[in-house]
């Protein structure tokens, strides 16, 4: 029927409303908006503008400091020798002793591998699990 049409669109636009108040995008789209509809014979003071430009320049550094500390959730996981996947890059350089196949091993950090069996530190050419190291000199 054409009316259950009309009232789950009207619901999706509605759903959509509330996911733009969210949206960085709508504060530019109100701040355009408000220009366009002010009065040419009071425009709108320059500090007030200053204003909300900088308001808007601080919406957009935390949305951009959120994607890039997701990122780095992300990017992290738990392990019990390190505390953390993301924490392998501290380790770049910097000599390390593990074990493999039973025998202890030194050598510096020379590469980081994301996989997605988990991270790798390549120390002497080789692979060496997070898990197989025993000792982190920094």
């Amino acid at each position: 029927m054409q009316v259950s049409s009309a009232t789950a669109s009207t619901t999706t636009t509605s759903q959509q409303a509330k996911n733009d108040l969210g949206n960085k995008d709508i504060f530019l789209k109100l701040l355009v908006a408000q220009l366009e509809n002010q009065d040419p014979l009071k425009p709108q003071d320059a500090t007030q503008m200053s204003s909300q430009l900088a308001q808007f320049n601080m919406v957009e550094q935390q949305t951009s400091t959120n994607t890039k500390l997701d990122s780095l959730i992300a990017m992290g996981g738990n392990n019990a020798s390190t505390g953390s996947d993301g924490a392998a890059a501290n380790y770049l350089g910097h000599p390390i002793s593990f074990t493999q196949d039973g025998v202890t091993q030194t050598g510096i950090v020379e590469a980081i591998r994301f996989n997605g069996a988990g991270t790798e530190l390549v120390v002497n050419g080789a692979a060496v699990s997070l898990t197989q190291v025993t000792e982190i000199r920094l």
